[in-house]
């Protein structure tokens, strides 16, 4: 930045004449300053007056912030608000799983460490193994991979190896910055494939169950591709998915502020970069929720993924926006405004379902009532009035499979369950489900935030 000894071509020394890096005025300064990376603007700023001055332009960082986070800040708070943001980065990229908080408390610093994941891993339960794996694309970065440790024989019952954030997670500090987002990539399916990537209260995986079997947890499944909440019985979502694949998803909090009967969240799903869906458009309790990941036959390894550390933002010349996922979270908070919605086919099948004329309308309607969310779809195959086809049939049948032994009564005409025809199915599955809705009419699947008290006397998935 030093100003060069006049030549024999030297422009006249005027006040106008432009002749270093200084002579430049503040605004164009920090224009020049805009295309180095943040620390290095940072730096800058501590070697002389007028590169401070420059660099504390609030122009600057106005632009900083929308370029990098897709956010806007109150006039001169705009560099507080990208500090804030660039600190959140850094402990969403630093979460770890377990079942419960270490002991030594490992905190994060305001500075940039050299290896975002320092904190040490969660105490795991006996189903489950935790280490760290360099990140081969992020010079750094480590990642938490959770293996399950039973044998084969042990697969079953609740030997589930899960493991959730301990402690509040950190929303990403995109746009609103409301969403709180993780992928997980599946390196090895096992044997079954018994992997689920959701949420959970904290305290969850001490109960050695996947994410969906109880109440106040959800889960995707990729031995078959059904979401589950609060019930051992899976709701038609997505496809099965296993090693190579990359599932993530995200959890929608509701602003700040909002009214009690506006306080409930959403979940979404990815795969391999794509938006599935938001099959739980309203729950209840969000911020009780914490990312949660459950994995139950040998073999099964999966490599967690809550983002690659404030430095991969300091550090980047010219300064960009950080695509720490799979999916495209920062261009998804700013297309959607933080909202989400169901995928289309889903969203065209419910209208159509709504739109189909119910052959006992009130029965259907006071079912609806008692029954727990994951079984409306049947609910609702079972009441239509032109028999179910295809995948429909089909879903009729592995409900009733699951609820009825496979031999029938001699009334019935036929032997087996999967000799029935549409409409007797429909008929079978509207006895199951009433009986089923008389037995649990009490119990609120549906209701209020989770407790300390819940009973473990919940439905699973055995």
């Amino acid at each position: 930045c030093m100003k060069p000894s006049p030549g024999p071509s030297a422009a006249p020394d005027t006040p106008s004449s432009v002749r270093c890096l200084l002579d430049l005025p503040p605004e164009c300064l920090a224009l020049v300053l805009a295309s180095l990376a943040v620390r290095d603007v940072l730096a800058a700023a501590a070697t002389c007056p007028a590169l401070k001055v420059a660099a504390d332009d609030p122009i600057l960082w106005r632009n900083l912030l929308w370029q990098v986070w897709i956010a806007t800040a109150a006039r001169g708070a705009e560099k507080a608000d990208f500090a804030a943001r660039l600190l959140r980065y850094q402990q969403a990229s630093s979460m770890r799983a377990g079942v419960g908080p270490d002991s030594t408390g490992a905190a994060v610093e305001a500075e940039l460490p050299e290896r975002p994941s320092e904190a040490r891993p969660l105490p795991l339960s006996q189903w489950l193994r935790s280490y760290d794996a360099p990140d081969a694309a992020l010079a750094g970065v480590w990642r938490q991979r959770l293996m399950w440790s039973g044998s084969t024989d042990q697969c079953h019952g609740d030997t589930v190896g899960c493991a959730c954030v301990h402690g509040s997670p950190t929303p990403q500090p995109f746009g609103s910055g409301r969403v709180v987002y993780y992928e997980v990539r599946v390196l090895s399916q096992g044997e079954h494939g018994f992997i689920a990537v959701g949420w959970s209260p904290e305290g969850f995986p001490s109960k050695n169950k996947q994410p969906g079997w109880v109440r106040h947890t959800y889960g995707y499944h990729g031995d078959d591709g059904h979401v589950y909440s609060s019930f051992g019985y899976g709701r038609r979502f997505g496809a099965p998915f296993g090693t190579g694949r990359t599932v993530g998803t995200g959890l929608v909090l509701p602003p700040p502020g909002a009214p009690p009967d506006r306080c409930h969240g959403a979940i979404f799903f990815t795969v391999d970069g794509e938006l599935c869906g938001a099959p739980f458009p309203s729950v209840p309790a969000p911020t009780l929720l914490r990312p949660a990941v459950g994995v139950h036959s040998v073999g099964e390894q999966v490599e967690l993924h809550f983002g690659d550390g404030a430095a991969s933002v300091a550090e980047a010349s010219p300064p960009r926006r950080p695509s720490p996922f799979a999916f495209d979270l920062a261009e998804y908070c700013a297309r959607e405004g933080g909202a989400v919605r169901a995928p289309a086919a889903a969203a065209g099948r419910a209208r159509d379902r709504e739109a189909a004329q119910s052959s006992h309308p009130r029965l259907q309607a006071s079912l609806e009532q008692m029954l727990p969310w994951v079984l409306h779809e049947v609910l609702q195959l079972a009441f239509l009035q032109e028999p179910p086809e295809g995948d429909d049939y089909h879903e009729l049948q592995r409900f009733a499979r699951s609820h009825h032994p496979l031999s029938l009564h001699p009334s019935w005409g036929v032997p087996t369950l999967d000799e029935l025809q549409p409409e007797q199915l429909q008929q079978l599955c509207k006895q199951l489900l009433t009986r089923f809705a008389q037995r649990h009419a009490l119990e609120d699947y549906d209701g209020a935030a989770p407790s300390d008290e819940e009973s473990d006397d919940e439905e699973d998935g055995q």
